[in-house]
């Protein structure tokens, strides 16, 4: 599983208001219960079930989406460090079954290997992942793509490559091009992770999602855009999803037989209803499990025998 945080919610520990909408009629044990504590309580009964977790600081700040870079004027780069810091003590030691760390959640507006220093998603993501390493040194570091500019109009990745996914529109986070001309040679690489995220239709559209030859397109500007990293280092999708309707399906259907094909591990964006662009793979009711997006997902490469063998040896 992977958990989204705020880099705010981690530093600040508030009391939540909400956690994932029903708390109240679900979870009442956990009402008013420090964020923190929330967290412990999933964490616990994720190990009890032999469930691996991913932490993601997904945001800066809970509740914002207009993020386009690993800090703002309110959040530096040092509380991102710090609240890494946070979980790596809390966790790394007491809670075996937390496996990895997502950096940052899509630096959209970030470049990779070039341009200014302060945009610099690439070297950025080697003194953050330095860092959470020194913190807990047995964590996977996770590490995603670009966007398509910076937030300086200049092109995210410098360099293009003679491949077919170059100078094809990305999604957030999928652009991994650059670690062609700049891989990440300042983390263990036996701990790092290169991280994606992909989506099709229902969620961000793209011309080539309409062209004649969809979906047989696909693989060849997928392998262009991230699978060619796996030639070098492992790679792990970190989101994708969307309503498995129409076109859509088409596309899943698609992603899923890439995955299994390039033999590439994932994680479907979301289990919650709630995210409004992919629904989840509960309905309405928290309860119910989305039948069809469960039949997609049986078939693709997993980690559940790890999980099981790790969790009968801790016990």
């Amino acid at each position: 599983m992977r958990v989204p945080l705020a880099v705010t919610n981690v530093l600040e520990d508030p009391k939540p208001t909400t956690v994932g909408g029903l708390v109240e009629q679900h979870n009442p044990d956990l009402w008013q219960r420090r964020h923190l504590a929330v967290l412990d309580a999933l964490v616990d009964a994720a190990r009890d079930r032999g469930l691996l977790l991913l932490l993601d600081v997904h945001r800066l700040r809970a509740g914002t989406r207009s993020q386009q870079l690993w800090y703002d004027s309110a959040v530096p780069e040092t509380s991102l460090v710090k609240a890494w810091r946070v979980l790596a003590r809390r966790y790394c030691d007491a809670a075996w079954n937390v496996v990895a760390a997502d950096l940052f959640n899509e630096p959209n507006a970030a470049s990779w290997g070039g341009g200014a220093s302060s945009l610099d998603w690439a070297a950025a993501a080697e003194r953050v992942g330095t860092e959470v390493h020194a913190a807990c040194p047995r964590w996977l570091l996770m590490v995603e793509g670009v966007g398509d500019v910076a937030v300086d109009g200049t092109p995210a990745v410098p360099h293009n490559r003679s491949a077919p996914g170059t100078n094809l529109p990305h999604n957030w986070a999928e652009n991994l091009e650059g670690v062609a001309h700049r891989p990440l040679r300042g983390l263990p690489q036996h701990r790092l992770v290169y991280s994606p995220h992909v989506y099709g239709p229902s969620v961000a559209p793209q011309d080539y999602f309409e062209g004649g030859d969809f979906p047989a397109n696909l693989p060849a500007i997928w392998d262009g855009m991230f699978g060619f990293v796996r030639g070098s280092a492992p790679v792990v999708v970190g989101e994708w999803g969307g309503r498995l309707t129409g076109t859509d399906a088409t596309w899943q259907r698609a992603f899923a037989s890439y995955l299994t094909s390039r033999r590439i591990g994932s994680f479907y964006w979301a289990l919650n209803p709630t995210s409004g662009d992919t629904g989840g793979l509960l309905l309405d009711d928290w309860r119910t499990p989305h039948a069809e997006k469960l039949s997609l997902l049986r078939g693709l490469p997993g980690s559940e025998a790890g999980a099981r063998h790790v969790y009968r040896n801790k016990t």
